[in-house]
């Protein structure tokens, strides 16, 4: 404040403007955009009401799928961790089926008398006569008998010879995630692997590729994995 008494404050009101001009002032200063009413709510203490939470259903991914995937990450999981069988445990599994098989077609030579005689009693009368060659025919029937229910229809139903049990192998497909059918085993122990063992070939193939397919292997389309 002054020390001049004689001071003398001069207020003036420009008696000119208007409260419609003072608000078209604000305005265009604040920008076209805003108003006062935007202003006011801006400074209001007045919380406000919370937006609605709406979900994306589009978005969910439904359950079936995320169980679908689920699984298929669990199975990379657990096929992540196979390998083929060691060299050395298939070259034993090998032996031990064929000193069985060797087993199974003398218990059938072994059992051929009996097995006659047995025939004999309970068949009617000249029925055997009927056959020809009748002891030639049991002779070569019996073994394949016991080869079929103790070594081939096993070996199919588990993927596992007596061998492979023993040794913890088993026969799986050349894809890692795939499966084998029991016709497929069926047609590779009794038809593929015979005679991919006689061309000797079918066995050294085993040395030269890093899964230790044999032929019988390729040609059917399996591999021979580890289980420890």
């Amino acid at each position: 404040m002054s020390d001049n008494k004689d001071d003398d404050w001069d207020f003036k009101v420009d008696r000119g403007v208007t409260p419609h001009d003072a608000k078209s002032d604000i305005k265009s200063r604040l920008g076209k955009k805003q108003s006062l009413e935007d202003i006011a709510a801006a400074f209001s203490d007045e919380p406000e009401a919370p937006s609605e939470l709406v979900l994306d259903h589009e978005a969910t991914v439904p359950r079936r799928e995320r169980l679908e995937n689920f699984k298929k990450s669990h199975a990379l999981e657990r096929y992540a961790a196979i390998k083929p069988a060691p060299l050395g445990r298939r070259i034993k599994s090998l032996m031990i089926d064929v000193i069985f098989q060797i087993a199974l077609i003398g218990a059938g030579v072994i059992v051929f008398p009996f097995t006659k005689q047995f025939l004999e009693r309970n068949l009617p009368s000249g029925v055997l006569s009927e056959v020809p060659h009748p002891e030639i025919v049991l002779q070569s029937i019996l073994p394949v008998l016991l080869l079929l229910f103790f070594h081939i229809i096993p070996t199919c139903s588990s993927r596992k010879s007596l061998g492979k049990k023993i040794l913890s192998i088993r026969i799986g497909s050349k894809f890692e995630d795939g499966k084998v059918s029991k016709k497929c085993i069926f047609i590779r122990e009794v038809i593929i692997k015979p005679l991919s063992l006689l061309s000797v070939v079918g066995i050294l193939i085993i040395f030269v590729n890093s899964k230790r397919r044999a032929l019988h292997d390729y040609i059917c389309g399996t591999a021979v994995y580890d289980e420890l």
